[in-house]
């Protein structure tokens, strides 16, 4: 069905608006490949573009455009999207050429590599800032948040209840040395497996934000983008250097968030990852106590 998507836009016989400068006659010529992986969404080749059709309609304009647009390096380039009357049903970036997602290669990136990595991680977050600006956000309705979702975690998954006295004793920290968080618009699901690597460096992919999540349009801090990673290299079983940030504690309650979310998730989606997701937690310092093998 995909297929047949793409070529009626492709041969002008769509009923949905092509957006951007794409040369569709040029692409005529090119052969439609579906791309496999562990994706929700269907994904096309079509000579140097990469045409991602989405499983469920976007209302509005896709995250991945909006933001995408603005991001100026280490990242696919947006070409286009295509749209009906007020959803985004596709969207159409550069096709990155000879890459490897970095969950499959994690145990191979080297200390000089990962450094690459985060400097990639905060030039897109620096166009982010630059393109949408900033909201302070009080502490109170952040932390009032991490505890709704430690509560919404704990009730479907009630073994997540062990962790209740390490997590809210850093929530509780939060709370009192600060007043406000500065947040801007993230990527909101950034792991290993959203950032493509090939000879000329990092892509960062697939903005469309944790699966699940009320919208991919509000403001976060960066600092759940930076936690989400670190989390994904712990999931590798590699105990990743954490990048120097200006509120490390800020940090640690977003570690601990992103760990209670993944564990849920593999719950309702994974189950066989379960242990796995939950052993990770351990490279976790506020929550070596919960561990009888903590890394510290």
């Amino acid at each position: 069905m995909s297929s047949d998507f793409i070529l009626s836009v492709l041969n002008g016989s769509s009923p949905y608006t092509l957006h951007g400068s794409i040369d569709l006659e040029s692409l005529l010529d090119h052969e439609i490949v579906a791309l496999c992986g562990e994706q929700t969404n269907s994904s096309y080749r079509i000579g140097d573009t990469l045409w991602k059709v989405y499983a469920t309609a976007i209302p509005g304009l896709s995250p991945e455009v909006e933001l995408g647009r603005h991001i100026h390096a280490y990242t696919a380039e947006v070409l286009g999207w295509i749209s009906d009357d007020s959803h985004t049903l596709a969207v159409i970036t550069r096709f990155i050429d000879h890459a490897a997602d970095c969950w499959r290669i994690a145990d191979n990136l080297t200390n000089s590599e990962i450094t690459h990595l985060w400097h990639a991680v905060a030039s897109v977050h620096k166009d982010l800032h630059n393109a949408f600006g900033v909201k302070e956000k009080a502490i109170t309705a952040i932390a009032a948040n991490w505890r709704q979702r430690f509560d919404d975690f704990t009730t479907q998954l009630p073994t997540l209840e062990k962790f209740r006295d390490s997590a809210h004793h850093v929530y509780d920290y939060c709370e009192r040395s600060f007043s406000t968080i500065t947040t801007t618009r993230i990527h909101g699901d950034l792991h290993l497996g959203q950032i493509l690597k090939n000879d000329t460096g990092f892509f960062i992919i697939d903005f469309e934000g944790e699966p699940g999540a009320a919208s991919a349009h509000h403001f976060d801090s960066p600092l759940r983008d930076i936690a989400g990673l670190i989390r994904s290299f712990h999931y590798a079983d590699i105990n990743v250097a954490i990048p120097n940030v200006d509120k490390p504690e800020l940090l640690n309650a977003y570690l601990i968030d992103r760990f209670l979310y993944e564990v849920v998730y593999e719950h309702n989606h994974r189950p066989e990852w379960v242990t796995k997701a939950i052993n990770s937690g351990r490279f976790i310092p506020a929550l070596a106590a919960a561990f009888p093998d903590p890394i510290v």
